[in-house]
């Protein structure tokens, strides 16, 4: 039942991101777990609300400085950020395992889905779907793409043979600041892509990424993510 693959050119849109309290940051109310894996994993928010943050439905895209195993080469699509910090997504790092595989161990009733199970970050959590289904999402991380956790949410997914799907495991979290300090330390570009990437992932999307910003950068054409004029002494002071 793989989802038929587009093909999208890959285009780089740079996006600048102040270290300020200018935007107003509004907390989604639902049910909250953190855990501890191999480093400080940020609470994990989810809800029936939208957050109004500039980085909600961006990538991070790893620099080739950045080279904790967690994160190196990868492509995070962030979901929620406020304030008390940030989760995301890695949308370009596919396991072995299928979904179909996976579903066994959540349900006896098959699910015929081919498509691979993809590692969402480091942190552990419930199985997280992204879809375009608006009526059973929790989350709009961008508009027509949802995001469901919720146990009854993603089940009606599968019952339905909802497409196009992704099925994610684990999540990458950050705590207040947390993000914005790797950001001032250079280990993250931010940028905007194709929506049809977020769901159809080509496996070398994080390499035609980092050589269309190169090409951006070449051309002078962009400011980088983080203003350095911006990053106060202390990042973890607001």
């Amino acid at each position: 039942m793989a989802a038929k693959r587009r093909n999208s050119s890959v285009v780089f849109r740079p996006f600048t991101f102040q270290t300020t309290n200018e935007a107003a940051f509004r907390t989604v109310a639902g049910s909250c777990f953190a855990a501890t894996i191999g480093r400080r994993c940020g609470m994990m928010f989810l809800g029936r609300y939208a957050m109004e943050s500039p980085l909600k439905g961006k990538v991070l895209i790893a620099t080739e400085e950045l080279l904790d195993p967690n994160f190196a080469r990868t492509v995070v699509l962030i979901v929620q950020h406020d304030e008390n910090g940030a989760m995301g997504l890695i949308i370009n790092r596919a396991l072995e395992t299928t979904v179909a595989e996976a579903w066994t161990q959540v349900s006896s009733v098959p699910y015929d889905n081919d498509d691979p199970l993809y590692q969402g970050g480091p942190c552990e959590g419930p199985l997280i779907v992204l879809h375009r289904n608006a009526a059973k999402g929790q989350v709009e991380v961008v508009d027509g793409i949802w995001l469901s956790s919720d146990a009854d949410a993603v089940k009606s997914l599968v019952d339905d043979v909802t497409l196009p799907v992704k099925f994610f495991v684990g999540y990458a979290g950050w705590t207040g600041m947390q993000l914005e300090t790797e950001l001032s330390e250079g280990a993250w570009q931010v940028a905007e892509i194709d929506s049809s990437l977020l769901m159809s992932t080509p496996p070398e999307l994080w390499e035609e990424l980092q050589a269309a910003a190169q090409r951006v950068l070449r051309s002078g054409t962009t400011r980088p993510a983080v203003d350095p004029r911006l990053i106060p002494p202390d990042p973890s002071v607001n």
